[in-house]
């Protein structure tokens, strides 16, 4: 009897914490950041701008950041690297996820690279 009640209690227990699976694997929102010339890789001291709209917003949000140079030594080479990877994080994350909102953040050499961005995309 003892073994009946221990199971019925372990079924019961599994069936409450069940979570249900999310409808979606994409967020409501997708926040893109590119750090500044002469950060080091990753999301720069913009990230933490992203961090706190992550934490705050009351929709999902993830994020991602943008690879490349970020350099004042060759600023042409470094912003074209940058134009071509927002181009491409923006277009794989427009076709993951074609209704999510998309947020671009950063400042500096970033500005060229968004302006550049979005000439080439409104003519792709």
């Amino acid at each position: 009897m003892v073994k009946i009640a221990l199971l019925a209690l372990l079924t019961a227990a599994v069936t409450v914490s069940a979570v249900p699976v999310p409808a979606s694997p994409c967020a409501q929102v997708h926040i893109i950041v590119a750090r500044a010339s002469g950060e080091d890789p990753g999301p720069g001291i913009i990230g933490e701008l992203a961090q706190n709209v992550q934490s705050k917003s009351q929709q999902t949000v993830s994020t991602s950041s943008i690879t490349y140079p970020a350099t004042l030594s060759d600023y042409a080479s470094s912003s074209a690297q940058g134009t071509v990877a927002m181009i491409a994080a923006l277009t794989a994350q427009a076709d993951a996820c074609p209704s999510q909102k998309i947020v671009l953040i950063g400042y500096s050499q970033v500005c060229f690279i968004r302006f550049w961005s979005s000439r080439c995309l409104l003519f792709h």
